[in-house]
């Protein structure tokens, strides 16, 4: 049985007795420490140690050394060994901040919460209670599975630096790994209402908490607070509109985007996004009456082009074709020949011949005029494809597989 108290600080202390300086490691205590590491793999933990203890009294103050001997103990769970090694390093390297910071992980490996909590503290006080120092005690915690602590840590950084809106998107994490939605979404908006340099990020982290809960009353909840308090945010109305819509709470969610929508551009641009969601989400009627509302209430005509072709694509899902074909129709007269919504209506008009009413001899008309028109040769071949489909369909095979060719060899 190997004596493991105090064997570490023994060969140290002796081997500290000739001043040895920091070196680089010979090629052949190398390939030694490769062996006790070999060892202790196959349990072989005497031969191992018997090694390590030859290397540290030749590297006493080396610190590579050091410190892979020290990953050594704390993977092999000799944490006796590990912290008398730790000790030792923090005597030969006094300034090292990050060697207390690494005293407290191994407590807490150690099971020993305590005595991590007053190296932490150690540490913060040498990091002079910085941002920097706050963050690499809750990331030390949450390495080690200790999220309640990681979160009480950056709450306490918040505190002592005071600002409100520090650690916020980690908090929001942090909040959503212990299934804490609520605080998780109040985080996740402070950190993008902090700066306008987290905007997109903060919108990609609420999205994707909204996208990955099946039940959203915490989020609900979260959001008639945010918008209690920041009454005249579209993005918070923006948000809550999205949580309505999954919940299938339609009229809710319509008003809601309605008010996002007043409350930034007033283009239109909130209800053409909800009503694309609409789609998506096979809501096509909600599609449909967001589409009509713009166009009765808006007179950017971005916006009202945009709600046409989804409103026609909504006739398209609601069974409607025909309503579809007389806005595609509108679309094409009212339009140059010479513009991209002249070839967007013309080439829908195709597509619902051919996908949904199967009338090939309409859609091959439409798709013929997009090849006569194109100069630019965006559309010619996408037409091609669509007039190869259409003789797959009326079974004209060979015609079909001439097409493709022509198109994929050009």
């Amino acid at each position: 049985m190997i004596k493991r108290s105090h064997t570490v600080i023994v060969v140290l202390l002796l081997s500290l007795l000739v001043p040895v300086f920091a070196h680089a490691i010979e090629p052949q205590h190398a390939k030694q420490l490769t062996m006790a590491r070999r060892y202790l793999g196959e349990g072989m933990t005497e031969e191992a140690y018997s090694i390590l203890d030859n290397l540290l009294k030749l590297y006493p103050s080396e610190p590579r050394m050091l410190n892979e001997i020290y990953k050594l103990y704390k993977d092999n769970k000799d944490y006796e060994r590990a912290l008398e090694l730790l000790n030792h390093r923090r005597m030969v390297f006094p300034r090292d901040k990050s060697l207390t910071l690494e005293k407290g992980s191994l407590f807490l490996r150690m099971g020993e919460d305590d005595s991590a909590s007053v190296a932490y503290n150690k540490y913060l006080k040498r990091m002079g209670h910085s941002q920097a120092g706050y963050k690499n005690v809750s990331r030390a915690y949450q390495l080690n599975g200790y999220y309640r602590q990681a979160t009480e840590t950056f709450l306490a950084g918040r505190k002592q630096i005071g600002d409100s809106s520090m650690f916020a998107q980690q908090l929001g994490w942090l909040y959503r790994q212990r299934r804490n939605y609520k605080d998780a979404t109040l985080e996740f908006y402070k950190f993008m209402t902090a700066d306008t340099a987290n905007l997109r990020h903060g919108i990609s982290d609420i999205r994707s908490l909204i996208s990955y809960l099946d039940d959203y009353s915490e989020l609900k909840d979260a959001f008639q607070q945010i918008i209690e308090n920041n009454p005249d945010d579209f993005h918070a109305h923006d948000f809550y509109a999205e949580i309505h819509l999954r919940k299938g709470h339609l009229d809710s969610a319509f008003e809601a985007v309605k008010i996002a929508d007043s409350l930034d551009e007033k283009d239109g641009r909130h209800l053409l996004s909800f009503a694309n969601n609409c789609l998506t989400q096979n809501r096509f009627r909600m599609a449909e009456r967001t589409c009509r509302y713009i166009l009765d209430n808006y007179d950017n005509p971005q916006s009202k082009g945009m709600a046409e072709i989804h409103l026609a694509q909504a006739y398209l899902n609601l069974e409607r074709p025909d309503s579809a074909i007389m806005i595609y129709h509108s679309i094409i007269e009212k339009t140059s020949s010479n513009q991209p919504r002249w070839f967007d209506g013309i080439y829908l008009l195709g597509n619902t011949f051919l996908e949904h009413l199967y009338q090939t001899d309409s859609a091959r008309y439409y798709f013929n005029q997009l090849i006569e028109k194109d100069r630019t040769m965006r559309w010619a071949d996408r037409a091609r494809m669509k007039i190869a489909d259409s003789y797959i369909i009326d079974n004209q095979l060979e015609r079909a597989d001439s097409l493709y060719l022509a198109v994929n060899t050009n």
